[in-house]
């Protein structure tokens, strides 16, 4: 079906990064498991350093190998890891892991090598200390993808197709609108710039797939009371919108008067370079908008239907002009 692809969140299927102090824990215990039983102190010394040094080695390949491709992900993603972590700083920490990795099975081949002609044990302790000396210069590069993990790992993914965001001050109705409008559950999930969580729906019509955007705590209050990576974030939207559609209260009742509606409307319409559509909530209560293009009650229902039809129809028209 068409539109399937998604825009899956790169670090959604990362698996749980151990600190660098854990690896080390765990490389070393298993050495000592794997000694047991050897005929000699040699062959013992010998398994102790090859089975923590590949455990180490291993590990560490997979850290990056889990790790999605700074160069591959999408522009949204790419631009919220640059704003949080920083891309830069990313592919350093990605390259002194890779660096760890390679440097651990040198001194490992060298240190067995060795081995043949000095003390093994002496050998193989000398060859520890310089393996956890290198664990520990890595340490805060492995803190770090584990941090940025744990920071993206919640925030959805979005499909690759028509898709609108929803905008307008808190209790004007969004995330209400989102619900009824969609033909699923929304999926909802963390977002990394707020304390509160992201609804994305999803409307099928005709084979087709239209995705609705909610994202509390970014688009609802004016622009001017934002610190810049709130600022950022929201510019960063750019990548996944086509269409904004700015809910308005006309009754006032969502705690903000038309005026400051009214004004954060210009302020998106003026920063963002996108088409807007402005749809009048509460209308079960008697008041609406002259502005908006349609009125509806996330209440009761009433014009849910038509404003699902005027979005799929701006955005099909937004798509033919393409």
């Amino acid at each position: 079906m068409e539109h399937e692809i998604k825009f899956e969140n790169p670090y959604s299927r990362i698996p749980t990064i151990l600190s660098s102090d854990e690896l080390v824990d765990k490389a070393f215990r298993r050495a000592k498991r794997a000694k047991r039983g050897k005929r000699s102190s040699r062959a013992g010394e010998r398994t102790m350093l090859l089975t923590a040094s590949n455990i180490l080695s291993d590990n560490l390949k997979n850290i990056i190998r889990n790790f999605p491709s700074l160069n591959n992900i999408p522009p949204f993603f790419i631009e919220l890891t640059d704003l949080l972590v920083g891309v830069e700083r990313l592919k350093i920490a990605l390259g002194s892991i890779d660096w760890a990795a390679n440097k651990i099975n040198e001194i490992s081949r060298r240190s067995l090598r060795e081995m043949r002609r000095t003390d093994p044990v002496i050998v193989r302790k000398r060859a520890f200390g310089r393996i956890g000396s290198i664990m520990r210069e890595i340490s805060e590069d492995i803190d770090l993808l584990s941090d940025t993990r744990e920071l993206f790992r919640k925030l959805p993914s979005f499909r690759d197709c028509p898709t609108a965001a929803v905008a307008g001050f808190a209790n004007v109705g969004k995330s209400s609108f989102v619900r009824l409008i969609s033909s699923a559950n929304p999926q909802i999930a963390a977002y990394p710039f707020t304390t509160k969580e992201t609804s994305v729906g999803e409307i099928r019509k005709g084979g087709e797939i239209y995705q609705i955007i909610d994202t509390p705590g970014l688009l609802d209050r004016p622009l001017d009371e934002r610190n810049k990576i709130e600022m950022q974030a929201i510019l960063a939207l750019k990548n996944l919108t086509d269409l904004i559609i700015f809910i308005i209260d006309p009754s006032g009742t969502c705690g903000y008067s038309i005026e400051e509606q009214i004004r954060l409307l210009e302020e998106i319409r003026s920063d963002f370079d996108l088409p807007i559509v402005v749809i009048s909530n509460k209308a079960d209560l008697g008041v609406e908008f002259e502005g908006s293009a349609l009125a509806v009650s996330a209440t009761t229902g009433a014009g849910i239907n038509e404003a699902r039809d005027l979005i799929i129809e701006e955005l099909d028209r937004l798509k033919s002009d393409q």
